[in-house]
């Protein structure tokens, strides 16, 4: 059967110059490896109206001859590749279709020249895209780290030994404390006052005694040796 072709993705190029809006119709690839084709004819003319479904023209390859069919409505406007060219390559402009029956006489002089030069020109009337931030420059690790990072495990091991092995060398090397720095201030102890015996002790005693020798002893007995009162 016949192979559909397509008016918009590969069979056409939507243009922007200073035209009404119309399509390029372009050779489409019939097939995976078709790189050239010919075009066997042209089944409408200038002006004809387009239909989805309507065979615009036959397209001729290596194996066969199939239709070119429409899938959008519009216009024929203008035919740039005459009925028996060969040998033209995938996505060459073919022809040029509008969407209104105005706009056809606008492209009474439009030429395969032109067509050629509307892409070219819709692409350079495209605004760039503003270039990204150059990313902040990377700050460089110290030169020692770095070392220490790529040291294998063996040297890693004997830096950490000498490291804990200079640590008391460092330690003696340190100034001693300074003999003059303040001391923390001791607790003062309590003052041993001495005991003196009261003037009324003696008679306090002779009391007792002549108390016990009538009574008995008693409990009450002095803690401490008795101290002389001080002589007068």
């Amino acid at each position: 059967g016949a192979l559909a072709g397509a008016l918009r993705g590969a069979g056409a190029l939507r243009t922007l110059a200073s035209l009404p809006p119309h399509e390029l119709m372009v050779m489409p690839a019939l097939s995976p490896t078709m790189e050239q084709g010919g075009l066997a004819s042209w089944v409408l003319k200038e002006g004809d109206a387009i239909e989805p479904g309507t065979v615009i023209c036959e397209i001729e390859t290596d194996k066969a001859t199939v239709d070119f069919e429409a899938q959008d409505d519009g216009f024929l406007a203008k035919i740039l590749v005459q009925a028996g060219a060969a040998d033209i390559k995938v996505g060459t402009p073919i022809g040029v279709t509008v969407e209104s029956a105005d706009d056809v006489a606008a492209f009474a002089n439009f030429s395969l020249d032109d067509a050629d030069s509307a892409p070219k020109a819709a692409s350079e009337a495209q605004p760039k895209k503003p270039e990204a931030p150059a990313p902040p420059p990377k700050l460089e690790e110290p030169r020692a780290a770095k070392e220490e990072a790529a040291a294998p495990p063996q040297k890693k091991k004997e830096a950490a030994a000498a490291a804990a092995a200079a640590a008391p060398e460092q330690a003696a090397a340190q100034p001693a404390a300074n003999p003059q720095a303040k001391q923390p201030k001791q607790a003062a102890k309590p003052m041993d006052f001495p005991t003196a015996q009261s003037p009324l002790q003696p008679m306090l005693d002779k009391a007792r005694a002549d108390y016990e020798a009538l009574y008995g002893p008693t409990l009450m007995r002095r803690i401490s040796p008795a101290v002389e009162a001080p002589k007068q």
